[in-house]
């Protein structure tokens, strides 16, 4: 017995194959991206509960960090001081932090006001202006806009003045040098 195949049948077959092709590819396809799918659901799902875990033991960790500190913030600061007057009470707990070394500095405020040292109204800044080397300064700075020579009087300014007038005129000085793209020459000049 003799089979022949028709041209007509093995078409026919092939066009019958394709649907158990699609078929077979939708059965490996299918529940391979659904698992995953589900894979990458439980690893965010995970990665979710560890982030959680370890927020809740920073927290822990955080919040006795802050009572550690606050203990010792108020064991620090915690003076026996004699009653009196409120102002020598404060003067006593300024020596008494001072002299056992447990600040440098101490400001004591009291109703949001600072009551010792005593303050101000306003700070008085203890430099004329008007003097011939603050205009000439001034005028090349900002109406000539030579930041430069600005600087070098300034410098003159900062050599011949008093504390507070030579502070003014070294910020000054060094905003020019700043202005005139030297930067670092401002820097080292207000470090030193």
């Amino acid at each position: 017995m003799v089979f022949r195949l028709n041209r007509n049948t093995s078409k026919g077959q092939s066009q019958q194959l394709w649907p158990l092709f699609a078929l077979l590819m939708a059965v490996v396809i299918l529940p391979t991206g659904g698992v995953l799918w589900f894979m990458n659901q439980a690893m965010q799902n995970e990665q979710q509960a560890v982030r959680q875990r370890l927020q809740e033991i920073y927290r822990s960790r955080l919040q006795s960090s802050i009572r550690h500190i606050q203990s010792a913030w108020r064991e620090k600061l915690a003076l026996p001081l004699q009653t009196g007057a409120q102002q020598n009470l404060v003067a006593e707990a300024f020596a008494a932090m001072v002299q056992n070394r447990r600040t440098d500095a101490v400001l004591f405020y009291q109703n949001g006001r600072r009551i010792y040292p005593e303050q101000d109204d306003a700070p008085r800044i203890l430099a004329d202006f008007t003097t011939p080397p603050w205009l000439e300064a001034r005028n090349l700075e900002y109406q000539q806009n030579n930041p430069q020579k600005a600087a070098d009087v300034y410098e003159k300014i900062a050599r011949s003045a008093g504390i507070q007038e030579s502070a003014l005129a070294l910020m000054a000085q060094a905003r020019c040098l700043t202005k005139s793209g030297r930067p670092q020459a401002a820097a080292e000049l207000l470090i030193n």
